[in-house]
């Protein structure tokens, strides 16, 4: 598989049908990245002031979540904080494991992958990209873990 930023070379790997890790991808939605069969760690958005994570309805709200520039990320208040080591690690060590096909996730994880999946195809402000093509990208569930508060 493929570790990536999404900064285009991934599309050699994608060719030849080999799975994707995408780590500190910002935008969090963006159309060309969901609609891929991947896995997503993204970038952690936070209040600038209160350094609070943003959760994606946050996100949505200020929106930000197919913003490519930093300086739209300026103007909502918004820090981005990359990934650390041991969340690239725990990263790396899932997508291993999903394409052994030894990954387990548990019910909690299925249960956060379909909200988002759900988000993703639903959500107003995210039409009409999931209505004509559908989420197939999942984000990585050790991120889902570890920030609980994303979806809520």
């Amino acid at each position: 598989f493929c570790v990536s930023t999404g900064s285009g070379w991934d599309s050699i790997p994608q060719i030849f049908r080999r799975a994707s890790l995408y780590v500190n991808l910002v935008p969090i939605f963006s159309p060309e990245c969901v609609v891929r069969d991947l896995l997503i760690y993204p970038k952690i958005l936070q209040d600038d002031l209160t350094k609070d994570e943003l959760g994606l309805d946050e996100i949505i709200d200020r929106n930000i979540h197919g913003s490519g520039f930093s300086a739209e990320y300026s103007d909502a208040v918004v820090a981005i904080r990359d990934m650390n080591s041991q969340e690239l690690v725990e990263a790396v060590t899932e997508m291993a494991a999903r394409v052994e096909g030894t990954f387990i996730e548990t019910p909690e994880q299925k249960q956060m992958q379909a909200k988002l999946r759900d988000i993703f195809s639903t959500h107003p402000k995210l039409q009409p990209t999931p209505s004509y093509h559908p989420i197939r990208a999942q984000f990585a569930s050790c991120f889902l873990s570890s920030y609980p508060n994303f979806l809520d």
